[in-house]
């Protein structure tokens, strides 16, 4: 319902000439599409940034909550530990499967959550799409897959101390637990 008028001038002075004369009127406006742009744009490069620190507090949340069961874990098969550690097992081996059995999961997380992210992703911008007629598409770069392997990367290491802290305890309080 609104008729819209694209005019182009020979010169730049002109073309803002154009806009104070439509603009001085009650029942016209113009404006510059480039302008409207570069304000959008500003606005979206402040949420993206907001959007990012929010994204790394919460993988610092997440990786600190995933060391917290570990240790818990670590507490649950206490018992078994002390029954490995006293059979003989090589404290390398207790480390390993400790250690192991968080990578997995860290790693396990990881994927589901990328694949869960994607689908997320993809099933919005379907949505956007059919709503607005604007093509929308969600696709996962290397730059989300870089950010996905450096933060498993950096939980499995630090999934060694759980690992390491399991071999703390003193055999004979992990037979009696």
């Amino acid at each position: 319902g609104t008729p819209a008028v694209v005019v182009r001038a020979d010169s730049l002075a002109a073309s803002y000439g154009l806009r104070s004369s439509f603009d001085s009127r009650d029942d016209t406006m113009a404006i510059f599409p480039g302008a409207v742009l570069s304000g959008l744009y500003r606005i979206m490069g402040d949420v993206r940034q907001a959007v990012s620190v929010l994204s790394l507090v919460t993988q610092a949340l997440v990786a600190v909550s995933v060391l917290l069961g570990l240790f818990i874990l670590t507490r649950l098969i206490r018992r078994q530990i002390a029954v490995l550690r006293a059979l003989g097992a090589p404290d390398r081996f207790l480390v390993a499967v400790v250690w192991l059995f968080g990578a997995v999961q860290l790693w396990a997380g990881a994927l589901a959550g990328l694949a869960a992210g994607h689908g997320a992703a993809a099933l919005v911008s379907w949505i956007i799409s059919g709503r607005t007629d604007i093509a929308a598409s969600a696709a996962i770069g290397w730059t989300e897959s870089h950010l996905v392997a450096a933060f498993a990367g950096l939980c499995s290491v630090a999934a060694l101390l759980p690992a390491v802290a399991a071999l703390r305890s003193p055999v004979t309080a992990g037979l009696r637990a």
